[in-house]
């Protein structure tokens, strides 16, 4: 069998060679040379090692690419089915985008067209190695996109030797990647004309809030281990926490709606903006969607984001700013003492812009037109991951629990 195996692929080979030859005779009559350089299938070989375990140890499987022009709009299959993603179909995403005429890009999701698609798009941690493509062709590339931590990329992931190798290009929230996501690094600053008209105004937005914590949380076991600081916390002022992990309900992430910011201006004070993961670029909607709004409480941030960066002083607490959980509660209780303290903080962070990078209004845009930006100006470029694993590791991306409080509370192991 194995003999057959290398007499076929050797003949395939000869069949191939004496059709180039012929042509190139042929086409050298008119001195036409250029034409069979143009091939519309390029002989290639598969790179992808198929998940069931069909790999032949002569060579991988023999198939025929199909070329795709090195100019006009570049087609992205979107291979993983993930509801957070959705995107436009066609070229709508990228209508905003400041293109030469003829460089757009445009999203499909029909695996039927994954022949005729020059990028295929796997999200992290929708991929499953038991649902990929049965190959790869040479001209393809495929795209690791991820804009969560590794530890939640990999979470439900079991053998992952698969997809090891078989990704080109990757776009991640780290600035090492092909095509980093920035949409969620925003750098605010204060309005002085919204700061001067709060102040005018005058209002004690301390009244009837007592000065308990809030936390709306869904994800009771992490990686940051916030769960564990939180329960600290809780030992020295109130921590009522709501969601899945606590006794408060106000509807789960996708129906609460504005119940959260209700419950916010109406009861609390303080709230915590508490990242699942501690690792580099790693920055929610935990921060944004409250930050960017009139919420009367303070936000009290845990993550890796060096968050005096991008948020100006006094508008925020950091628990790296203290000592210890203990510490940070009788800061707190030191606000909660003093109105003019507290209004003055809530006064400057509803006083803040907050923007995307670029000049699109709305960051999933700006993303969107980056990615096709590269795509086309790296058109024939060929790269290789060596290991999206180890790339996209937990070890590489991410702050140990233990260094990052640094003993700042007893963690149980």
């Amino acid at each position: 069998m194995l003999c057959f195996h290398r007499l076929f692929i050797l003949f395939i080979f000869i069949c191939i060679g004496c059709y180039i030859i012929g042509s190139i005779l042929t086409n050298n009559k008119t001195g036409n040379l250029t034409s069979i350089l143009s091939v519309d299938v390029n002989l290639a070989f598969s790179r992808f090692e198929n998940s069931k375990g069909n790999n032949d140890s002569i060579a991988s499987e023999l198939i025929f690419a199909p070329s795709f022009p090195l100019e006009g709009n570049i087609r992205i299959l979107s291979w993983t089915n993930d509801s957070h993603i959705n995107w436009p179909l066609g070229t709508a995403t990228f209508k905003t985008c400041k293109f030469p005429a003829g460089k757009t890009c445009e999203i499909v999701v029909d695996r039927a067209l994954y022949n005729k698609s020059e990028i295929i798009f796997f999200q992290g941690q929708h991929t499953d190695p038991n649902d990929m493509p049965s190959h790869r062709y040479h001209n393809h590339r495929w795209l690791f996109f991820e804009f969560e931590s590794p530890p939640q990329t990999w979470i439900q992931k079991t053998s992952l030797d698969p997809i090891r190798s078989v990704f080109n290009l990757t776009s991640t929230i780290t600035f090492d990647s092909h095509v980093p996501i920035t949409e969620r690094h925003r750098t605010c600053y204060m309005d002085d004309k919204s700061f001067k008209k709060l102040k005018q105004e005058d209002t004690n937005f301390a009244v009837g809030k007592g000065s308990r914590v809030a936390w709306f949380v869904s994800h009771c076991n992490t990686q940051s281990k916030r769960e564990a600081y939180a329960a600290e916390l809780g030992k020295y002022i109130p921590v009522d926490i709501w969601g899945r992990c606590g006794n408060f309900s106000c509807g789960n992430k996708y129906q609460r709606g504005d119940c959260d910011k209700e419950i916010l201006n109406k009861d609390y004070k303080f709230y915590l903006s508490f990242e699942n993961s501690i690792c580099e670029g790693y920055v929610t909607e935990k921060l944004w969607r409250l930050i960017m709004q009139p919420i009367t409480s303070i936000p009290i941030t845990l993550g890796r984001v060096a968050y005096h960066n991008i948020l100006p002083e006094r508008t925020f607490l950091d628990i790296k700013d203290f000592s210890s959980p203990k510490a940070l509660a009788d800061h707190l209780k030191e606000i909660d003492r003093e109105d003019a303290q507290f209004n003055e903080i809530i006064r400057r962070k509803n006083s803040l812009v907050c923007k995307p990078p670029g000049n699109q209004g709305y960051p999933d845009v700006h993303y969107q037109c980056e990615l096709c930006k590269y795509l086309h100006a790296h058109r024939s470029d060929v790269t290789q991951v060596e290991n999206v694993l180890d790339f996209w590791s937990e070890d590489r991306r991410c702050t140990k629990v233990a260094d990052y409080y640094n003993g700042s509370f007893e963690l149980s192991t």
